[in-house]
């Protein structure tokens, strides 16, 4: 990510951060406000074609699955991808309960 801006002082982050921690470090960025804690996993949604969702560890380890679970490319073991199923529908269920 690349921020430009007369109020920002040059400087290179390493972290580990999600999409949705955006807001975040560009107020930290330029204001007072505390950078966001790295996160140790990350979600990710897209599309190309089809619904592709994933996660992303800083670990390193990362799982990307099509709606149709047609392709899946991981490095992860067959339960280790279940558990990633059950843990996204619950990151997807607490985008559902912001919506009340």
């Amino acid at each position: 990510m690349l921020f430009c801006a007369k109020q920002i002082k040059p400087n290179e982050n390493q972290k580990f951060y999600s999409q949705i921690d955006f807001k975040d470090i560009l107020l930290s960025q330029i204001t007072t406000r505390t950078e966001p804690k790295a996160r140790k996993k990350i979600f990710t949604q897209g599309n190309s074609g089809k619904l592709i969702y994933g996660k992303i560890t800083s670990d390193g380890e990362y799982v990307f699955i099509d709606n149709s679970y047609l392709a899946v490319k991981t490095n992860l073991a067959d339960e280790e991808v279940e558990q990633f199923n059950k843990d996204y529908q619950e990151y997807l269920n607490y985008f559902e309960t912001l919506k009340e």
